[in-house]
Formats: structure tokens, C-alpha cells, sequence
């Protein structure tokens, strides 16, 4: 006998999981899976940047593209 209810409710619980999971997702509209894909793409926009530009040079940078430290020195490290 609580073999039984044991077996019935763990059937409630799986059940309750898998309504639960297939309402996550599911959008308003009804749409399950890759039938939400035309809605996520429209809501995806470029970017904006600024039109800026900077100084690389102000940051470190040597003029020339050399620089004292090459990627051996970078491994021994």
C-alpha cells in the first residue's frame, strides 16, 4: 500500500514539473521553441557606438609598433 501512494505521488510530482516546464516555455503567443526565433531576432538591435576616437599612445602605446617586451618575456613570467 505505500508502495502505491509512494508511486501516486511521485506521478504528481513529475507530472506538475513537465506542465510547469512546457508553461516556461511557451511565450504569450503560444509559440514553443524555434517558433520564438523571428520574435527574439526582431528584438535584437545593433549597437550604437560614439563616434570618438582615442590616442593609443596616450595609453602606453610606442610609436613604430616595436615594443621592449615580445612574447618570450610574456612566458617567463
Amino acid at each position: 500500500m505505500q508502495n502505491k501512494i509512494l508511486f501516486t505521488c511521485l506521478a504528481l510530482v513529475v507530472q506538475a514539473g513537465t506542465l510547469i516546464a512546457q508553461s516556461n516555455y511557451s511565450s504569450e503567443d503560444g509559440a514553443i521553441g524555434w517558433a520564438k526565433l523571428p520574435k527574439i531576432l526582431e528584438q535584437i538591435k545593433d549597437p550604437e557606438f560614439a563616434d570618438r576616437q582615442f590616442l593609443i599612445t596616450e595609453f602606453g602605446a610606442k610609436e613604430g609598433g616595436q615594443s621592449e617586451m615580445h612574447c618570450r618575456d610574456c612566458e617567463s613570467d
